[in-house]
């Protein structure tokens, strides 16, 4: 994070954006309570409010989800954000002028360049627009919106237009309103042949496509005139501000609804999601193009837990859900799938039938496995055990995906059951598939214990406590950098931020709150720091003093039980000789005086 803006201007832009007002001004309402503000989440469904935001630390967390951070933080989460934008967006916000982050100019587009393209690309919008609904050259289009019921009142919401088939328009109009025709070509609009420039989209029905802020970044154009020379649909090149594989169409309109239901609604083409969202089926978004991408699913990620696929129910459409799953269970998703009849999808059903067939057809959606499973049954001898082998095969790569062991042991079960294939025949199969792979059907205990040891949860707490000390109350922070030990916080998850913040109360730069916090941080180190500052310390000087102690003797305590415990391992080796043997059991001995001494000191509170 520091790679972008340095520490200053993070604590400077930090500080101009009061975390309660950006909180609200992000719709989420506040009600104070004592010290805190509290609200239901808005990054999980709850009836009871475990949202709490502390003005002092400038911190939030929800005790609900886990969900927890600062200004930047909950921006990031609200808006799906990555923290540049985050930074850059509140600096906006509070009217601070970032700097320029070295080697901008050589990683990409300035600000002001891509700054022209959105505008370029937003007045090219409202004249497509414009000649949507006004235009004669645009009969054709306003005749296959009506033929698909589209109405007047959904394209002006799209903001659909028209481009005029005769190649020169837009050109024509853009030197009219001082567009360079070089913006025009960087922004994918405009392109120049031997004869001068001309349009890049001719006689098409224009979708702008907007990214997650709502700018306009480029187009989906669709031919009217049949034609066995063009591609019924083409999209915007890849430019500066628009890359296809980065981009889910109708994502700026969804995604407070997707955050709110942590699921979202996945259709083929971006007629098909307006035909959902101005049905009221909200939550509906579209690829550009049926093949989704690793980033696309990361971005899907950042708002939902959940997809549910509604490609169409050809069989082109259903290898794609297939092939879509992969992707979307890679990033962490759970997948569902929704069928429609034959020659169907969402928005001819919802034209045909209505709303209600669409959300009765998503009530009905299927783990994706399951959906799968059907799918097969219907196209393979089932009674033929070659075709079993044929479906481990098929299945083996995305099962492998599901993180959770039981959650794939589900899933496998459920294939079986579907398919009538027993289901040790098929684990067993899987599992010798899976050698050549990397991830076991079921994780091997040894390795489990082995990476899970059990933490010292009470030693963690008393940490936690002296954490928030350090970086709320400049006296305590003194006294802790001059008698914790970094010693005494090994294994503590917030170890790294202890130490930064211990090390500038040494050298007399002691900062509250996230201004104690090194700015490369990690979002886990954020969120967990977060959940510390949100906790109260005792307000009563004294009692504050006499906690801090406990806890330090309690760390103490905990560092010299794991010395202990070295010690007595050592005591078990054959090869001692006498002396070692009476040094290792002194140690012990002087180990457990000292343990004993400051447990009574705890206890004498």
């Amino acid at each position: 994070m520091s790679d972008f803006f340095g520490k200053e201007t993070l604590d400077r832009v930090r500080m101009a954006n009061d975390l309660v007002e950006v909180v609200q001004w992000l719709g989420v309402p506040l009600k104070r309570s004592g010290a805190n503000h509290k609200a239901l989440c808005p990054f999980h469904k709850e009836k009871t409010p475990s949202f709490h935001v502390n003005q002092r630390t400038q911190s939030f967390k929800c005790f609900g989800c886990g969900a927890g951070g600062d200004a930047f933080r909950f921006l990031m989460l609200r808006e799906g954000l990555d923290f540049p934008t985050a930074v850059r967006r509140l600096a906006e916000r509070a009217q601070i002028r970032l700097p320029e982050a070295s080697g901008a100019a050589e990683r990409g587009p300035t600000r002001e360049r891509r700054e022209k393209l959105y505008e370029a690309l937003a007045k090219a919008r409202d004249w497509y627009h414009l000649l949507l609904m006004r235009d004669r050259r645009a009969d054709a289009a306003r005749r296959y919106l009506k033929d698909r019921k589209f109405t007047s009142a959904v394209a002006r919401e799209y903001r659909l237009g028209y481009s005029p088939a005769d190649g020169a328009g837009l050109v024509a109009w853009a030197k009219d309103q001082g567009i360079a025709p070089g913006v025009l070509e960087e922004a994918g609009l405009a392109m120049q042949g031997r004869s001068g420039w001309f349009d890049r989209f001719r006689g098409r029905l224009m979708i702008p496509i907007a990214d997650d802020f709502g700018r306009i970044v480029g187009f989906t154009a669709r031919l009217l005139a049949s034609s066995a020379k063009e591609a019924k649909y083409i999209n915007t090149s890849e430019t500066p501000v628009f890359h296809k594989g980065r981009l889910l169409f109708g994502l700026d309109r969804a995604k407070r609804l997707l955050q709110e239901r942590r699921s979202a609604l996945l259709c083929e083409g971006q007629l098909d999601c307006i035909r959902c969202q101005s049905a009221g089926i909200g939550w509906a978004i579209a690829p550009q193009g049926t093949a989704l991408t690793e980033d696309q699913a990361r971005i899907l990620r950042r708002y939902v837990d959940e997809v549910v696929l509604c490609f169409d129910a050809d069989s082109a459409g259903q290898e794609a859900t297939w092939r879509n799953a992969g992707v979307l269970i890679a990033a962490g998703l759970s997948v569902k799938a929704a069928t429609l009849s034959a020659g169907e999808d969402p928005d001819s059903l919802i034209r045909k039938h209505g709303a209600a067939a669409m959300e009765k057809a998503l009530a009905a959606a299927a783990d994706i496995f399951e959906h799968r499973a059907l799918t097969l049954r219907g196209r393979l001898d089932m009674r033929d055990p070659r075709n079993h082998q044929r479906v481990v095969e098929h299945m083996a790569p995305l099962l492998a995906m599901i993180e959770n062991e039981p959650q794939r042991l589900r899933a496998a079960a459920n294939v079986c059951d579907i398919l009538g294939i027993p289901t040790e025949a098929f684990l067993a199969e899987y599992a010798r598939l899976r050698r050549r792979m990397r991830r076991p059907l079921a994780a091997d205990a040894s390795e489990e214990e082995a990476g899970s040891p059990e933490a010292p949860l009470r030693a963690f707490r008393c940490a936690d406590l002296l954490l928030r000390a350090t970086l709320t109350e400049p006296a305590a922070a003194r006294m802790l950098a001059a008698h914790l030990k970094i010693e005494w916080l090994e294994g503590y998850p917030l170890a790294e931020v202890f130490i930064h913040a211990l090390a500038a109360a040494r050298k007399g730069e002691w900062q509250e709150g996230w201004g104690g916090v090194p700015a490369d941080a990690s979002e886990d180190a954020r969120a967990r720091v977060a959940a510390v500052l949100t906790q109260p310390l005792p307000r009563d000087r004294k009692t504050l003093a006499a906690d801090l102690q406990d806890n330090l003797h309690h760390l103490e305590a905990q560092h010299l039980r794991r010395q202990r415990e070295q010690t007595l391992t050592r005591l078990k080796a054959s090869s001692l000789s006498s002396e070692e043997l009476q040094n290792l059991q002194a140690r012990i001995a002087a180990l457990n005086k000292e343990i004993t001494r400051l447990d009574r000191l705890r206890r004498s509170r």
